[in-house]
Order: structure tokens, then C-alpha cells, then sequence
């Protein structure tokens, strides 16, 4: 296990920055200036990011669709809906629901995410490095 990279929180929050703000430059193409940068966004963004990433480093061959649902389980976890329009207040978000409903936009984020990530994993290669609960 020594000569394998070790990928720990910091290393994770890293991925989850690069993804978030992969997601913001999108959506401000789009014309949804919703999303704050990173260091302005609130926690709950970190947390969903982060856990996106772990989980692909846990499981390199989740798909798009997976993501997507992570990161639903995620919001409702922590008390979001369906809702046409996204109201940090009254928690609720136009994407909750199945992937295969997203439009094309929507399902392009997650493929830019796991894309994103997978280039480092398959980069370093899968067999290389281990998750750890501290960085060293």
C-alpha cells in the first residue's frame, strides 16, 4: 500500500472544486448565474461535490446516470424536492428527477464530471492508488 498514491480528503476537495466550477462555467453560458463560485458557494455544494467524487473513486465504472443519482439521494437527504425552479429556501430543484428525463444540458454535466475525474483515475491508473481517510 506505500507506493500507492494516496487520494485524501484535500486531494478530493480539489476533483470537487474542479467540478464545481466545471458546472458554474456551463451554467453561466446558459444564462443561470445561480451558481456561486467555490469559496462563495454554500456547504452543501462542497458536500454534494465531494461526494460525487468519492464515489467515482470508489467505483470507477459508475455511469453518468449514477452520478445523477447520487447526487439526487444527496438532495433529498437533505430535505430538497422537485420543484420547476431552484429556491435554495425552499429547497427545491428542477433536476430531481430520473436522468433519463434530464434534458441534453443536464445530462452533459454529469458526463463532464465523471469525465473529469475518470482522466485522473485512468491517468494514475485504478490499480494505483488507494482512498484515505487523512491527508499526509
Amino acid at each position: 500500500m506505500s507506493d500507492k498514491i494516496k487520494i485524501g480528503p484535500g486531494k478530493l476537495k480539489v476533483f470537487a472544486m474542479m467540478i464545481h466550477e466545471s458546472n458554474k462555467v456551463i451554467c453561466d453560458s446558459q444564462g443561470d448565474h445561480s451558481q456561486e463560485h467555490w469559496n462563495e458557494a454554500p456547504g452543501y455544494n462542497h458536500q454534494s461535490a465531494t461526494l460525487t467524487v468519492r464515489a467515482l473513486f470508489e467505483n470507477p465504472n459508475l455511469t453518468p446516470a449514477d452520478l445523477h443519482d447520487i447526487w439526487v439521494d444527496g438532495k433529498k437527504a437533505d430535505g430538497w424536492t422537485y420543484g420547476e425552479t431552484k429556491d435554495r429556501d425552499k429547497k427545491t430543484h428542477p433536476s430531481i428527477i430520473p436522468y433519463d428525463k434530464l434534458s441534453s444540458l443536464e445530462k452533459y454535466k454529469d458526463h463532464l464530471v465523471r469525465d473529469t475525474v475518470m482522466t485522473y483515475i485512468n491517468f494514475i491508473g485504478r490499480e494505483k492508488y488507494v482512498l484515505v481517510d487523512e491527508d499526509s
